[in-house]
């Protein structure tokens, strides 16, 4: 009998062992499969570029820049270098998006995130709803790891006080995976700064907060009223000084503790470059200095959102639908399935 009882608990869990061997390769598989689709976009759309010789032979589409130290008063005298100017980070490079391509496969497609040095380079996209790219990849198949898109209130303007950016925490580091290394001091030090490619030049912003924080906090304010909350959030830049006239980049990703779901978010501030007294910003307003990479394009107006700020309830609160891998986790409920991802 006992030998009997012995052979039995083996198989068992030999079945187990089996079982759970088979769910780990379907998960490498499906990190794989996601890393692949985004590393063949990459390939496709983007296209790695260094600074030339001659800054003068800039991409005709790259707005112009006049360099510190250069006067020209038919324009702004800016405060970086053309290097910055074009995006091109201290190793020299930089990207070139084929933007009429990408909206040829997705409209909804308005910017190219960019964090160099980690997995971060992904299409950005603005949804009609906030689960519209849930699990949803830019070209409309389906996928655990989803889109980055931002909030529906904020649209694809990039105008507004606050434009919150979602991603799935994948345990492999991609999409939003690797936001959770930025509450380290070294690493955030090492990767200072995000950067928006659109159509209109390259927006670039400094990483100057990196917290875990709750789906009720101020921190998914998408007007001023979040400003308090967010100055007082500055851990990795605390003399970082934020106004009305800021324009704060939220990434926003989930991580599960026991039953509880909470955030991961990093907020980074757009870098307005310094202008001649005749156009100067307000004192106030962050400016870029010579060894920080700086927006190219003229920074459109913040926008008064009409959006209201009142509290959202928690199926309705950005990621109260994923979990903290979505990969290896449960469909989602139909009543969970109502919230904004990551």
């Amino acid at each position: 009998m006992k030998k009997k009882l012995r052979i039995f608990f083996g198989i068992a869990l030999l079945g187990v062992a089996l079982f759970c061997a088979v769910q780990l390769i379907l998960i490498w598989k499906n990190y794989q499969e996601i890393d692949t689709f985004y590393e063949d976009t990459a390939s496709t759309f983007v296209t790695e570029i260094s600074l030339p010789d001659d800054t003068s032979a800039a991409p005709a589409d790259t707005p112009a820049v006049t360099p510190a130290g250069e006067d020209d008063s038919s324009s702004p005298q800016l405060s970086y270098t053309p290097e910055q100017a074009l995006g091109v980070t201290t190793s020299g490079k930089g990207l070139s998006i084929d933007f009429d391509a990408l909206s040829a496969v997705n409209s909804d497609i308005y910017a190219w995130i960019w964090i160099p040095g980690t997995k971060i380079s992904y299409p950005v996209l603005a949804g009609d709803e906030d689960n519209s790219y849930l699990q949803k990849r830019y070209d409309g198949s389906h996928s655990s790891g989803g889109s980055i898109f931002s909030d529906y209130r904020c649209a694809d303007s990039l105008s507004g006080f606050n434009t919150i950016l979602y991603g799935h925490n994948m345990n492999n580091g991609s999409m939003f995976g690797s936001l959770k290394k930025f509450t380290g001091a070294s690493y955030a030090a090492a990767h200072p700064y995000v950067y928006l490619y659109t159509t209109n030049g390259v927006l670039t912003y400094q990483i100057f907060s990196a917290e875990e924080t709750t789906t009720s906090s101020d921190a998914y304010k998408v007007t001023a009223s979040g400003l308090a909350y967010l100055q007082e959030s500055a851990n990795v830049h605390p003399d970082v000084t934020l106004t009305s006239e800021s324009r704060v980049l939220t990434l926003s990703t989930c991580v599960t503790r026991g039953n509880t779901v909470r955030r991961y978010v990093v907020h980074a501030v757009l870098l307005v470059p310094e202008t001649t007294a005749e156009t100067a910003a307000p004192e106030t307003a962050p400016a870029a200095t010579e060894s920080a990479p700086a927006v190219t394009e003229s920074a459109p107006p913040v926008s008064e959102s009409t959006t209201p700020e009142e509290p959202i309830s928690q199926d309705m609160m950005p990621g109260s639908a994923v979990t903290e891998h979505p990969a290896a986790a449960e469909p989602p409920t139909p009543a969970d399935s109502t919230g904004t991802a990551n």
